[in-house]
């Protein structure tokens, strides 16, 4: 089975609620008003970095020692309204069982 990297009209769209797996089966769920490659590259490099000060997501591969399952990132659901956004995104993360994320 071959491994697909997200479809790049995906990671410029802006003002999106987004999802990035682990591989322990649990997810990080966020949301951004920024192009969603540039808010990806940032999550990689605090991982990367150990900086789980700034990434719940980076706190969670550090600590546990797990790998992001970075080509599994989807785009959830758009939303220009940034209290809107804040909203969905938080129901997001409620909704899902296993998420890392907590809602801002």
């Amino acid at each position: 089975m071959s491994k697909m990297k997200p479809n790049t009209d995906t990671l410029d769209r802006s003002q999106c609620i987004y999802r990035i797996p682990c591989e322990c089966g649990r997810e990080y769920i966020g949301g951004t008003s920024r192009p969603l490659n540039i808010v990806i590259r940032e999550h990689k490099c605090n991982v990367g970095d150990g900086h789980f000060d700034k990434s719940k997501l980076a706190s969670h591969a550090v600590e546990k020692g797990h790998k992001i399952d970075w080509t599994n990132t989807t785009m959830l659901q758009c939303e220009a309204n940034s209290i809107h956004r804040k909203y969905k995104e938080a129901t997001h993360i409620l909704c899902s069982n296993n998420s890392i994320s907590q809602p801002s």
